[in-house]
């Protein structure tokens, strides 16, 4: 199933070497992965191995014909994780093909499910690690905290944006866990340290690693200079960046549509259902920004993820109309960049 998901994306990779056409960012990571080899067995090369799990997929692929290959392989896996959560929860085929066709139906989405390893490795696991905090919240389920904080530390592994993501969570766990773990002794304290120390724990590790064999910590990360920068003032910076993601979740209706049927089951829920988004916004704000199509995903898969059990009539209704209007939307909306237009113009 998963590879029956990424077989027409993988189509599009090698239509696109065919063409002639190798993505940036996956180029990249490829010179990344080369020089990271090169260091020999000195691991010298770790300074250029950040992050390492897309680079070490990066050194293990035939060149970036390989790497594209890759990351079609993961958009194939995070679908067929989706439409296998839908399923449990009884979506009925008509409406699951619907809210479906209304995540995919974004070309640019298509580009980054094949150009993009570093980006499409961390919204898999981002996402997984939010829907583990939803359930988390939600049922008190002990499980979805661990998921969120493994899942976590798996991001950094692909992204720095799961910092951005770790702090919203470690934020937002107190506020909105139940009253019963509120009140335990150290609850509070507990569910701090599950969800963050395995970013902890992997990031010290990683830091130790690269200045233990070349003499400095978190090399490739040092060379982003537009984090925290706030050229144009902190408050206009975070009002920029409220903006943009809101036009993102505009054109996500099923995102605000399954948010309000949470909220009206429950309030905790809902709320930490908002939280992919406030992440966003923070992201955006601070220089950490995913591109518009990968927000557009992130929404749209946590919730697809997030489908309440047992729908009524009047909620099926509702969704499908969202799936509706969300299609509709994106045939009018273009959030790509000009190395997304020359590769839409090379294969179509």
């Amino acid at each position: 199933m998963r590879i029956g998901f990424a077989l027409p994306l993988i189509a599009l990779a090698l239509w696109a070497e065919h063409r002639g056409f190798a993505g940036a960012t996956n180029s990249v990571l490829r010179e990344r992965a080369d020089l990271a080899r090169a260091g020999g067995g000195d691991l010298s090369g770790l300074q250029y191995a950040y992050p390492p799990l897309p680079t070490l997929l990066a050194v293990l692929a035939p060149g970036t014909l390989g790497v594209a290959i890759f990351t079609a392989l993961c958009a194939g896996v995070a679908m067929q994780l989706v439409t296998a959560r839908l399923v449990r929860r009884e979506v009925p085929l008509l409406l699951l093909g619907m809210l479906v066709l209304g995540l995919i139906a974004v070309p640019a989405l298509w580009f980054e499910a094949t150009q993009n390893l570093s980006g499409f490795l961390a919204l898999m696991f981002l996402v997984i690690a939010l829907d583990g905090f939803v359930r988390f919240v939600a049922r008190n389920d002990t499980i979805g905290g661990f998921v969120a904080g493994l899942m976590l530390a798996a991001a950094f592994l692909c992204d720095p944006i799961a910092l951005v993501y770790a702090v919203a969570l470690a934020v937002a766990a107190p506020l909105l866990a139940t009253s019963q773990l509120r009140h335990q002794p150290g609850g509070v304290r507990a569910t701090l340290c599950v969800l963050l120390f395995p970013l902890v724990a992997v990031g010290t590790a990683w830091a130790f690693l690269e200045w233990r064999f070349t003499g400095g910590a978190f090399a490739t990360l040092r060379i982003e200079a537009e984090w925290f920068s706030f050229d144009d003032g902190v408050l206009q910076g975070l009002a920029d960046a409220t903006r943009s993601v809101s036009r993102v979740a505009l054109r996500s209706p099923v995102y605000l549509v399954i948010g309000a049927l949470l909220l009206r089951r429950r309030t905790a829920v809902g709320l930490a259902y908002a939280v992919p988004f406030l992440g966003l916004v923070l992201a955006a704000w601070t220089g950490f920004a995913l591109s518009d199509a990968l927000e557009f995903a992130l929404l749209n898969l946590i919730a697809l993820y997030s489908v309440p059990r047992s729908l009524s009539r009047d909620e099926r209704i509702a969704l499908a109309a969202a799936a509706v209007l969300q299609f509709v939307l994106l045939l009018s909306w273009d959030p790509a960049g000009a190395e997304f237009h020359r590769w839409a113009q090379l294969l179509f």
